[in-house]
């Protein structure tokens, strides 16, 4: 599949929601250049299919793809690519092997206490390799 500068393959479904799907991805163009170059294996990376079966879901998916285009922040994931196709729209976005914050609540149970809660955040930002920051204004 070609999302802009991206080409992906499909490896598995990560999960699947109401009206959408993530996949684990192997970047197989050579967009990354340097890392590719650098690791025998390409990188992988998330897709997210969202499924638009009207206008209003149309409108709040390409909502949050500009929404995610638009941030720059260290807290904010960031998207890499994202293209429209029919009724459906993807968004790629780098994936993190240690998990996500939905993982560690699944792992905890549905109720968390508020000291589970923050470490399963900060052991999500520790894996993508940044410090927790407090947002002023950012």
């Amino acid at each position: 599949m070609v999302l802009g500068e991206h080409t992906v393959a499909i490896e598995r479904q990560l999960a699947v929601g109401g009206f959408s799907t993530v996949y684990l991805v192997r970047d197989t163009s050579d967009v990354l250049g340097e890392h590719n170059k650098q690791h025998a294996a390409p990188p992988m990376l998330v897709l997210k299919e969202l499924i638009c079966p009207t206008e209003e879901r149309l409108s709040f998916a390409r909502t949050e793809a500009s929404v995610l285009r638009a941030v720059k922040h260290h807290n904010v994931i960031r998207l890499l690519d994202s293209a429209e196709i029919g009724d459906r729209v993807y968004l790629l976005l780098p994936f993190f092997e240690v998990g996500w914050h939905q993982s560690g609540i699944e792992h905890h149970g549905a109720m968390l206490t508020v000291i589970v809660a923050l470490s399963v955040i900060a052991w999500n930002v520790a894996a993508a390799g940044r410090e927790p920051r407090r947002c002023r204004g950012e």
